[in-house]
């Protein structure tokens, strides 16, 4: 079996242990009280995900004059659905509205077999390109099959936080978790002893400004477009509004890298393949570079600090405490 494919169903399986982790975190009652309250704000990260979305990866493709495997790395990665885990940290780190970040992420997943090949079966009818698209058989199937096995997971996850004790979901999560790390250092070395995806990865060729170019604006444009969406479905709230944001943000790194690679292979030219499943492996990697220094950004202007508040600030703050329980007494 080719090095490629066995690092595909490594992927694919490690994310599948991943979610199911995801679902310990979450219960049916967790995700109906956010649908009861919240019907606005998850309708708007839904309506991201998987319209706005993959709206710009379709005019940045036109716009920059991708070519078909770059077009097709861009589409596959603008309607993946946001990472649960991710957003949710970068929402706490900033005091944002975590409940409404993992909800939605977790809804947007579910959501995913169905709202994700219907974008990019869309996405794909309207892409301007020389080739014929309807001779370009993709395999849909595979993509729903792929995406049904991700939603069982979180589902098998959230299973068993119903059925089991604390301690035992504890000791599933310990061992789950080593077999994660486990599995990173496996797609590390699979991935260094690809070379093809290597180089596409890592792309330096003569249109490398372009290529990372459109990356870039995609990264940067695709969250900055909340901050005029939240205001004109007047969603005024600060904690929501920065939910809103790193939820759309911090899409799932995993899923387009194992969507490609499962669902691309032997159905389009073997350059085109290794060039999409690198440009799905670097994607990511640009995500955290460029969400980092904006989560950073973001928490100096609501928190007043970039890691934790100066000694002097929260002596000051205890003094007023202590002042006001000599009053109270």
């Amino acid at each position: 079996m080719p090095t490629d494919t066995i690092l595909s169903y490594v992927i694919t399986g490690s994310l599948g242990l991943l979610l199911t982790i995801v679902g310990t975190k979450i219960t049916y009652n967790d995700l109906k009280d956010t649908i009861t309250h919240k019907k606005k704000q998850i309708s708007l990260i839904i309506a991201h995900n998987y319209l706005f979305s993959p709206a710009l990866a379709l005019a940045i493709s036109n716009t920059f004059n991708l070519d078909f495997p770059r077009s097709i790395a861009l589409f596959v990665f603008s309607v993946i659905p946001s990472s649960p885990s991710a957003s949710s940290v970068f929402t706490m780190l900033v005091k944002g509205d975590v409940p409404l970040s993992v909800s939605a992420s977790v809804i947007s997943m579910l959501s995913s077999f169905l709202l994700m090949p219907g974008a990019f079966w869309l996405q794909l009818q309207l892409y301007n390109t020389n080739k014929n698209v309807n001779t370009i058989k993709l395999p849909y199937l595979q993509i729903f099959g792929i995406l049904t096995f991700f939603t069982c997971a979180i589902s098998f996850g959230m299973a068993l936080k119903q059925k089991l004790s604390q301690n035992s979901l504890d000791l599933y999560k310990k061992y789950t978790k080593r077999t994660m790390f486990l599995s990173i250092i496996a797609i590390i070395t699979l991935f260094s002893m690809t070379t093809e995806l290597v180089h596409s990865a890592f792309y330096h060729g003569p249109d490398w400004i372009t290529h990372y170019t459109s990356i870039v604006a995609f990264l940067i444009l695709n969250p900055s477009i909340t901050i005029l969406s939240t205001r004109l479905f007047c969603i005024y709230e600060i904690p929501e509004q920065d939910s809103i944001f790193f939820t759309v943000l911090r899409k799932n790194p995993a899923i387009p890298m194992a969507v490609a690679s499962l669902s691309f292979k032997n159905t389009i030219a073997d350059e085109d393949y290794y060039t999409i499943v690198g440009i799905e492996f670097i994607m990511p990697l640009i995500m955290d570079l460029i969400s980092n220094p904006i989560m950073l950004f973001i928490r100096k202007k609501r928190l007043g600090y970039f890691c934790c508040k100066k000694k002097e600030e929260n002596q000051v703050e205890q003094d007023i405490i202590e002042e006001n329980k000599t009053l109270f007494l």
